[in-house]
């Protein structure tokens, strides 16, 4: 794998299909305290098609990612519930950087009062545990199609002509 698929960049969809295959080279993060858990998503990644993934157990883990791969494009996938740091609180963090990143809240809460917190945080995916393959499935596609142009467009070192020297 190359440094440019490690960051995040350098994996081709097809923007207009409207089925996971157009996403399945993303990158994914998938962020969980719990390692049974994690496991789980990463088997239903690697099932979907997935192959860049890349895990974490903590947002500080998380964060410190995100500092030494400022490049990274791809779609994280966050339990709610870790300590020292709430997925709420990370993708707070997160979004100041990144604003359009498709992100998923996964979790067991399913009360009004977590889902409007949620929404009030900006966070509008969320799939509740237990879930299926398939509901894994439509909401990645789901979220990946909102928040395309975060996915599609170039970084500007992909797009920036060879520097010439005089």
């Amino acid at each position: 794998m190359g440094l440019n698929n490690l960051l995040g960049g350098g994996f081709s969809m097809k923007k207009n299909e409207s089925d996971l295959s157009a996403f399945k080279d993303a990158p994914a993060l998938v962020l969980d305290d719990d390692s049974a858990s994690r496991a789980i998503l990463i088997d239903f990644l690697h099932e979907l098609g997935f192959k860049d993934i890349t895990e974490m157990k903590s947002g500080d883990d998380a964060l410190q990612f995100f500092e030494d791969h400022k490049d990274w494009r791809g779609i994280i996938l966050c339990d709610w519930n870790m300590p020292n740091m709430s997925g709420t609180e990370f993708y707070t963090h997160v979004k100041k950087d990144k604003p359009d990143i498709p992100f998923i809240m996964v979790t067991g809460r399913n009360d009004e009062e977590s889902v409007i917190h949620a929404k009030d945080n900006g966070i509008y995916a969320y799939i509740l545990k237990p879930f299926s393959l398939t509901e894994l499935e439509r909401k990645i596609v789901t979220v990946s199609l909102k928040h395309s142009s975060f996915l599609f467009t170039p970084l500007a070192s992909e797009t920036m002509p060879p520097a010439y020297s005089i």
